[in-house]
Order: structure tokens, then sequence, then C-alpha cells
């Protein structure tokens, strides 16, 4: 059985993948629909390689940007949740 604090990264893990790949997905579209300077599409159809190096270019980073922040921000606030509230209602 895992701890609730084991729970409570793999969720903010989770939710960080989630929000990169609609954040990586949405970017990828909209520059393959405007295709500036025609580098995603051509007589031969789409350039694959280039959608999925851009899609690429921005899941990652992203990723290794948002999840410690979510994963910071999960346990700082279990943190807060479990004894600077605990404190709160127990003086009351």
């Amino acid at each position: 059985m895992k701890s609730p604090l084991v729970k409570l990264i793999i969720r903010a893990l989770v939710a960080s993948v989630l929000i990169c790949l609609i954040l990586s997905i949405w970017v990828t579209f909209y520059e393959w629909k405007e295709d500036p300077a025609g580098i995603f599409r051509g007589e031969n159809g789409t350039n694959w390689n280039f959608v999925f190096d851009t899609f690429n270019s921005w899941f990652w980073p992203s990723l290794i940007s948002v999840a410690p922040i979510a994963v910071g921000l999960a346990v700082g606030i279990a943190l807060l949740r479990r004894f600077a509230f605990k404190k709160k209602k127990d003086a009351q």
C-alpha cells in the first residue's frame, strides 16, 4: 500500500504530463495549421518528422519545468494542511 505522500506525488506527476501534453499538442497543431515558411506541409503532404520534432521540443522542456513545480506545490499544500491548519483547529 502506498503512502498518501507517494499518491500525492504521483497525482502531481500525472497532472503535469497531462498539462504538458495538452500544451504541446495545441502549439504543434497551431504551428502546423499556420505553417510558417512552408516547413510543415509541402507538395508531398505533411512533413511528420518536423511535426514530431516540434511536439518534442515543446513537451520535454515544459515537462521538466512543470513537474517539479507541481510536485513542490502538492507537497507544500499537503504539509500546510497537515501541520499549519491542524494546529489552528487544535487551538480552537
